[in-house]
C-alpha cells in the first residue's frame, strides 16, 4: 500500500518495494498526489513497478528531449519548438520550478493563462489561441515522452484541454492582388516560384525543395517526393499535373545555362530557404499594401479556386496532399456570385503575366490543375 502526507507546502508519497521504503516528493497539488497514489498501488498489485524516476533538472531533460526529437523534425519545426520550450523554461524558472517532476497540471494551466494575456511583439496583439494550442501540444509531447522514459510518474499536461479558437476562413488572393504581385518589381525567380505555388497548390517547403528529378515533362507532372534531407508533410508523396502555363514556365527555366540541382534558385543563384522566401514576400506585400498574405496564401488561393470551380473535394484533397478531407473542407465556403467573379478569365490572365499562355480560345481560359 501507498500513503500520502504533507510536509510544509509539498505533498509526499510513501510506499515499499520489498523491504525498501520509498519516499518521493509529488508537488503542491493534492489531487495529483491522490491520483498518483492509486496508480502506484495498482502497479504494486500487478508487480509491475519499474525503476523509479530520478530527480532531473528541467533544462537537462529538455536537452535530452530535443536530441531525441530533432531527427523527426524539419528545420523550421525545430526552430519553432525550441522557441516554445525556451518560453516554458523561462516561465518555470519564474515560478521557482527547477525539476521536471515538480511540474503539475495547475502549473501548465497557469502557463496557458499567462500566454493568453501576453501581447505578441510581432503583431502587437494578444497571442492567438491557435499559437497557444501549438505550444501546449509541444508541452504535452515533452511531458508524455518524460513519462515514457520514466523521468516522471505521469504526464501532468494530459488532462489540460486545448483552447477553442474562433475559426477563420483562410486568406486567399483576389485577381486584383494576383495581378499586382505579378506586375510588381519582384525578381523573376520570385515570380516563378510564386506562380508554381499558385498553379499547383504545393506548399512553400515543397516548392523550395523541388529538384529537376521531380519534374516529369513527358508525363506533365510535378512529383512531391521524400529526399534524404527533406520529406513532405505527413510523408505523403503525390504527383500533381502541370497546367500549360506551368509546363512552359518550367521548360523555360530548364533551358537556362546556369540552372542548378534545385528547380528554383533565388536571385543569388542559391537554393531558396523558407526564411528567405518569406522575407522577400513580406516585403513585397508591404509595398503592395496586401494584408495577411504569406507564401502559403498561394496554396489557399489555389485550393479555394479549385473547390469553387470544380467542387470535387476528394480529388482536390489528393492534389493538396491533405491527410484528412476535413482540412480540404475549409475551402468550401464561398458564394456562387463570388465564384463567378474570381474564376472569370483567371488562368489565361495569369498566363499572360508570366508570358507562358498558350491558350488561344477565350472559352478555354481557366485555371487548370
Amino acid at each position: 500500500m501507498a500513503s500520502i502526507y504533507k510536509r510544509n507546502l509539498e505533498w509526499w508519497i510513501s510506499y515499499y518495494i520489498g523491504k525498501k521504503r520509498i519516499r518521493k516528493k509529488v508537488g503542491r497539488d493534492e489531487e495529483q498526489a491522490k491520483i498518483l497514489k492509486k496508480e502506484i498501488e495498482l502497479k504494486l498489485a500487478r508487480k509491475q513497478m519499474e525503476d523509479l524516476p530520478k530527480k532531473i533538472k528541467i533544462e537537462d531533460y529538455i536537452e535530452q528531449f530535443l536530441r531525441i526529437s530533432t531527427p523527426y523534425w524539419k528545420e523550421k519545426t525545430l526552430i519553432n519548438n525550441k522557441g516554445v520550450l525556451d518560453n516554458l523554461k523561462i516561465f518555470l524558472a519564474r515560478m521557482g520550478v527547477a525539476y521536471i517532476h515538480d511540474i503539475s497540471q495547475s502549473l501548465i494551466e497557469e502557463y496557458v493563462a499567462q500566454r493568453k494575456a501576453e501581447i505578441s511583439p510581432r503583431t502587437k496583439k494578444n497571442i492567438s489561441d491557435s499559437t497557444i494550442n501549438y505550444e501546449l501540444k509541444i508541452i504535452k509531447r515533452l511531458l508524455s515522452k518524460a513519462e515514457e522514459l520514466n523521468c516522471i510518474y505521469r504526464n501532468p499536461a494530459k488532462k489540460v484541454k486545448l483552447l477553442k479558437p474562433i475559426k477563420k476562413h483562410p486568406k486567399f488572393l483576389s485577381p486584383e492582388e494576383i495581378k499586382l504581385i505579378f506586375e510588381s518589381d519582384a525578381t523573376e525567380s520570385d515570380k516563378s516560384i510564386y506562380a508554381v505555388m499558385l498553379f499547383t497548390g504545393i506548399r512553400p517547403g515543397e516548392a523550395i525543395n523541388l529538384r529537376w528529378g521531380d519534374i516529369n515533362f513527358s508525363g506533365r507532372e510535378i512529383i512531391i517526393a521524400e529526399k534524404a534531407d527533406w520529406s513532405p508533410k505527413n510523408r505523403l508523396e503525390r504527383a500533381i499535373p502541370m497546367s500549360n502555363e506551368i509546363y512552359n514556365l518550367l521548360r523555360r527555366i530548364d533551358k537556362k545555362p546556369d540552372k542548378g540541382q534545385h528547380v528554383f534558385l533565388n536571385s543569388s543563384g542559391r537554393k531558396y530557404t523558407i526564411h528567405g522566401l518569406e522575407t522577400n514576400f513580406k516585403r513585397l506585400m508591404k509595398n503592395l499594401n496586401i494584408k495577411r498574405a504569406t507564401p502559403h496564401t498561394f496554396r489557399h488561393t489555389f485550393a479555394s479556386l479549385m473547390v469553387m470551380k470544380y467542387g470535387n473535394l476528394r480529388t482536390i484533397q489528393e492534389i493538396l496532399g491533405h491527410s484528412s478531407i476535413k482540412t480540404t473542407e475549409i475551402y468550401a465556403h464561398l458564394s456562387n456570385e463570388h465564384i463567378k467573379e474570381m474564376i472569370k478569365d483567371f488562368g489565361a490572365s495569369l498566363g499572360t503575366f508570366l508570358g507562358t499562355n498558350t491558350l488561344a480560345e477565350p472559352e478555354k481560359k481557366q485555371l487548370t490543375a
